[in-house]
């Protein structure tokens, strides 16, 4: 099949996923499965949750060669998106010779598999699992320590006087400062922080529809994606804002990947400095 007939198919394949976000379940779900694969684009997260819904981990082919893993002969492949260089003759400004150059970049059909549909090659050594968290289990407190972090090294003032306000947390872009409610629990505090961190990242200038459902949605796949049960009783308004507005979910779904991706990577970059402070407090 050529590619752009497998592109178009892609195409139809994700219009349809993207229909299946007028549920708040189904936005979850999508949610969830951004959290196990926060740095490919929306698209290809809805592409991949319609093909494979149970995949964890996933690749190229020659990739996972180079993992020391084979994809099993008949394995069908996930399609995705994928960059394609447009290349034309141009001619070279110093020799006056036609070149062949990249003038644009496109996107077409490529394939990824899960590691499901792979096998470990002869003699290869033990694929290395992804970074484990285990120092973020529990209550929620490690990661909140570290959302605390981040908002520290990017020279935000965190408050805990509300001035009045009965909202669990709220951020002044202005003031470069934000708020959270004393009285949550360390895992609702970090919701409530991951949330306005991503008004922060964001760089949000006010309250707006589309605004929080950018920050609900980062917050939720933070969460997820730190292994915490990301329900909405953890970011309380996902599932009111999914629930009748599917056109505004569905147009911020790149800003959720991009934010949360922002925040996870700052969180991942902090965790052998807390490691080593943890260390050296006992």
């Amino acid at each position: 099949m050529a590619n752009h007939e497998k592109t178009a198919q892609a195409a139809e394949l994700l219009a349809a996923q993207v229909e299946t976000l007028s549920s708040s379940t189904e936005f979850q779900r999508y949610l969830r499965m951004q959290a196990r694969f926060h740095r490919y684009s929306a698209n290809n997260v809805l592409l991949i949750a319609a093909q494979r819904p149970d995949a964890t981990r996933v690749a190229g082919f020659k990739a996972w060669l180079g993992l020391g893993r084979c994809v099993r002969k008949g394995e069908k492949g996930i399609v995705i998106y994928v960059p394609l260089p447009r290349r034309a003759r141009v001619r070279d400004e110093e020799t006056g010779e036609e070149v062949s150059a990249v003038t644009g970049v496109g996107f077409g059909a490529g394939h990824v598999f899960d590691i499901s549909q792979t096998d470990p090659l002869p003699d290869s050594a033990d694929l290395p699992e992804p970074p484990a968290w285990e120092r973020l289990a529990g209550n929620g407190e490690g990661l909140l320590t570290r959302l605390v972090m981040v908002a520290t090294a990017e020279g935000i003032t965190i408050t805990r006087d509300g001035e009045g306000s009965a909202a669990r947390g709220w951020y002044q872009p202005a003031r470069k400062r934000l708020y959270v409610e004393p009285r949550t629990d360390s895992l609702d505090a970090a919701a409530t922080l991951a949330h306005e961190l991503a008004h922060y990242f964001a760089e949000h200038r006010g309250s707006e529809p589309a605004s929080e459902v950018v920050a609900d949605g980062a917050a939720f796949v933070v969460l997820a994606h730190f292994g915490f049960d990301a329900a909405p009783s953890s970011v309380p308004y996902v599932t009111r804002w999914s629930a009748g507005k599917p056109e505004l979910v569905r147009a911020e779904l790149g800003a959720i990947q991009r934010v949360a991706t922002q925040i996870i990577q700052a969180v991942e970059g902090l965790a052998g400095t807390a490691g080593e402070q943890a260390e050296e407090a006992a």
